[in-house]
């Protein structure tokens, strides 16, 4: 009886991991080497604390890793550009013109009606003028 009370502390203490998909943590909007989504084929990557920030190194060329020139950088989640940019960056930021493209649409099917309405001889009824 003791122990299986025992066990049962022992599992509520014990804190719950839970996995986090990992997302791009660009600077900017370039890719940062330190990036959980960041990949080298190489695999000569590793992260050094250099004055107590991360620096991504590459050991196959005893240097720092320089994403857009490096041929052997990429992306797990396929969001590096050839530039060195980040494309989840730019999607985001993408987002501004979807609304622009909604308010077009809408002028559109404005223009549509009041269309309509004048070769119907409805528009002088109704008592809709030009903008």
């Amino acid at each position: 009886m003791q122990q299986s009370e025992r066990a049962e502390r022992m599992q509520r203490s014990q804190p719950v991991e839970r996995y986090q998909e990992p997302t791009p943590k660009p600077i900017g909007t370039y890719c940062n080497p330190a990036c959980p989504l960041f990949r080298c084929a190489k695999k000569a990557l590793i992260i050094k604390l250099v004055n107590g920030r991360p620096v991504a190194w590459c050991t196959w060329v005893n240097d720092v890793c320089i994403v857009h020139k490096c041929q052997y950088a990429s992306c797990a989640a396929r969001y590096l550009l050839p530039d060195g940019r980040c494309l989840a960056v730019l999607k985001s930021s993408d987002k501004g013109e979807d609304e622009f493209m909604k308010e077009l649409e809408e002028v559109k099917t404005k223009e549509n009606l009041k269309n309509l309405l004048s070769r119907r001889g409805l528009r002088k009824d109704l008592g809709i003028e030009e903008l």
